[in-house]
């Protein structure tokens, strides 16, 4: 980023940059000043001041061999990581909600269009910052943990306690562990399913053993040509 004055409209590229981990060189001619907003930026930066081309070539080679390798490390590494599906999920709520995408975009401050583009282009999540996650979570009447894994803690402790009835059941059964996994899968499936709808991310119905039990036997029976359903 050249820096020949105060301010030329460059700030939001440097923003952009910080948001996604890419480090920006600022080049400052001699006798020039940077501007707070871009000294104060978390972006990953190294400031270059330079007197004449030579100067100022030597300093970038310098800037690039120093940074190179650990760009291509991370890239190695990272990879081009997979979307979380959080703007699917999002579109579901807000469509089972029967709310507008305009109304969503005005209660949580942002643009319409960022908004559809969140939750049509999976790699526009990477734009959501935590409070706005958070912002939307609330509107929706959900938690976090369930746009960002499709899993609220609710549901996760309704899940921790259905399974340890399940294990109960296993071991006073003496079931074979091709079923216990079958019956497992089955619920975990079921309730993945049923999460779309927001009213099910706040039910903690807990599943007991006598329900485990049912399901057991219905298995076994299901061997026989019948059809088990959760």
């Amino acid at each position: 980023m050249l820096c020949t004055s105060a301010s030329y409209g460059a700030g939001q590229e440097n923003e952009i940059a910080a948001e996604n981990g890419v480090p920006v060189a600022y080049l400052v001619p001699k006798g020039c000043k940077v501007s707070r907003m871009l000294l104060g930026s978390d972006t990953r930066k190294a400031e270059i001041r330079y007197d004449g081309v030579d100067d100022l070539e030597l300093q970038i080679r310098g800037f690039l061999e120093g940074t190179a390798p650990a760009l291509r490390e991370r890239r190695s590494k990272l990879g081009m990581p997979e979307p979380l599906g959080i703007g699917s999920r999002m579109l579901d709520l807000r469509l089972r909600s029967d709310v507008s995408r305009k109304t969503i975009a005005d209660l949580i401050g942002v643009d319409e269009q960022w908004l559809r583009r969140v939750e049509e282009d999976p790699l526009e999540e990477a734009s959501l910052t935590v409070g706005r996650l958070r912002t939307i979570a609330i509107f929706l009447g959900v938690d976090m943990a369930y746009l960002l894994l499709g899993a609220t803690a609710s549901l996760d402790e309704r899940m921790r306690r259905s399974l340890d009835h399940l294990k109960t059941v296993a071991r006073d059964e003496d079931m074979l562990f091709q079923d216990y996994e079958q019956l497992w899968d089955g619920y975990v499936r079921t309730t993945k399913a049923h999460i779309g709808f927001a009213a099910a991310t706040r039910n903690v119905n807990v599943i007991g053993k006598e329900q485990w039990r049912d399901w057991y036997r219905r298995l076994t029976e299901k061997r026989g040509g019948m059809e088990l359903q959760f």
